[in-house]
């Protein structure tokens, strides 16, 4: 069997999703490597209690004052394994049923591919409804790949919006694996969503890193929201 290791950067998830999402996790993947961003909750504990699990503390720069830095980071930690494919999840980023029991056989009957994508399903306002209008209908983007020794992973170096995934990847051949993630990160109160919305915009206030159109559509008062369907 190929080894799958997941790649996760975190910090203060104790009272959000971590436990469920390293729970879901588990199902599938062989190893954990997590890095830290300086997390005043007991996320580090959490996720140390985890079998296969190697959680270090973040020793550059905040996922706060730039997201590219620990991303990097995490990723020269996870190559420490001797990974053969990594996924990059987020800790309020969840497989759906069928990824958690399909996931493991992609990846050892892959032939073809160098990575793949999944289709990112926003829940909106709770943890029942997606978001379905303008970016939010739902996006896919690369998030698992197989390692090449024989390549030089660097990351895109922007404060924000920088990837998951080093940008050599995608030189490569990849597809879509069918399989859905279910992103927590706006199922949260319109307040909650405005202080999102407010963080993006003081460290992209021009919108070079992302649409602006994207941004301000976050605070949309009438979104087009539908009942999540596992």
């Amino acid at each position: 069997m190929s080894k799958l290791t997941l790649m996760l950067l975190m910090k203060n998830e104790e009272k959000h999703y971590l436990r469920e999402m390293l729970d879901s996790a588990s199902k599938y993947c062989d190893n954990f490597v997590i890095l830290d961003d300086n997390s005043t909750d007991n996320s580090f504990e959490i996720a140390k209690s985890y079998k296969n699990s190697i959680v270090k503390s973040v020793s550059t720069e905040s996922f706060i004052q730039n997201e590219s830095k620990p991303r990097y980071e995490l990723f020269l930690e996870t190559m420490k394994t001797n990974p053969e494919y990594i996924l990059a999840l987020d800790a309020d980023e969840i497989l759906d049923k069928n990824g958690e029991e399909n996931i493991h056989k992609l990846v050892d009957n892959n032939k073809l591919y160098d990575w793949f994508s999944f289709e990112f399903h926003h829940f909106w306002w709770d943890t029942k409804h997606v978001r379905l209008d303008g970016y939010w209908n739902p996006p896919k983007g690369p998030r698992l790949f197989k390692v090449d020794k024989n390549v030089n992973y660097n990351w895109r170096n922007t404060v924000l919006h920088c990837g998951s995934i080093p940008q050599e990847v995608l030189h490569k051949n990849g597809t879509y694996s069918g399989f859905r993630i279910k992103h927590y990160g706006y199922a949260k109160s319109p307040a909650e969503i405005k202080a999102k919305q407010d963080f993006y915009l003081s460290k992209d206030p021009e919108g070079k890193l992302c649409y602006m159109s994207h941004y301000l559509s976050m605070t949309d008062k009438n979104p087009t929201l539908t009942e999540w369907k596992e």
